[in-house]
């Protein structure tokens, strides 16, 4: 049931709520704000210069981020009570890497809804999956943050993985992270990634990242997401494992 507009409107200035047609989003999601608030501070990219919310999504991104890597690792581990962890480490990550959650919230026409400055428009911020995919992170901060863990599940599993199977992982795709754990771990070893460097502007922060098997550098990356930082450490990992080519 949709709560009341008055109670879901709370603290959102009218025009905003009327050059927003959030409930086309909401529908699109399946939710309905309790607060608006929180889907506003959700759509807000840390470039603009005068938030509707009061502060920018990067706050929920972290928070989104740890509530979808929760849910999809726990609802897998229902649904395939025999795969391993390495196979159910590879499952999750074709899930919650930057691409799928891209192709997400284009299906929600999540860039639509962005507030940004006008340099990000002009570069085409709408339609960048690393934008997108932090956005739709930040989405279901906000919808854990409106009414709790039950409802972001929900969201999260008819979002995500709905229709879902492990044949739809293209062999190509498969992240080299997973990869990596599959192989360290026939060999005995576990990957551990270490943050070495974290600079630049808020909405354009850099990062590096070593992976190390044992006491050995076994792969260095970087990249505007630290998870994109470890997937390449994880690539040059493989590489200098003679596992994937140089080209690749």
């Amino acid at each position: 049931m949709r709560a009341p507009r008055e109670h879901r409107d709370a603290g959102v200035p009218e025009e905003i709520s009327e050059r927003v047609p959030v409930e086309r989003l909401e529908s699109a999601l399946g939710y309905a704000f309790r607060d608006r608030q929180w889907l506003l501070r959700a759509l807000t990219h840390p470039s603009c210069p005068q938030s509707p919310a009061g502060e920018s999504n990067q706050r929920l991104e972290f928070l989104g981020d740890a509530t979808l890597s929760f849910v999809i690792a726990a609802e897998l581990y229902r649904r395939f009570p025999e795969e391993p962890e390495g196979r159910l480490t590879e499952f999750r990550s074709s899930l919650v890497c930057e691409e799928a959650l891209a192709r997400q919230a284009r299906q929600l026409h999540l860039g639509r809804y962005l507030f940004m400055d006008r340099g990000q428009v002009l570069q085409g911020g709408a339609d960048n999956p690393s934008i997108l995919a932090d956005a739709y992170e930040a989405l279901i901060g906000a919808v854990y943050l409106d009414s709790g863990i039950r409802a972001a599940s929900r969201v999260i599993v008819s979002q995500l993985l709905g229709r879902w199977q492990p044949s739809n992982i293209p062999a190509v795709n498969r992240n080299e992270k997973s990869l990596l754990l599959e192989q360290a771990q026939a060999r005995g070893r576990q990957p551990r990634y270490r943050l070495v460097f974290q600079g630049g502007p808020e909405h354009r922060k850099v990062f590096a990242v070593r992976v190390l098997l044992g006491r050995r550098i076994a792969g260095q990356g970087w990249g505007f997401r630290k998870r994109d930082a470890e997937r390449m450490a994880a690539r040059e990992a493989l590489r200098s494992m003679g596992l994937l080519m140089e080209d690749t």
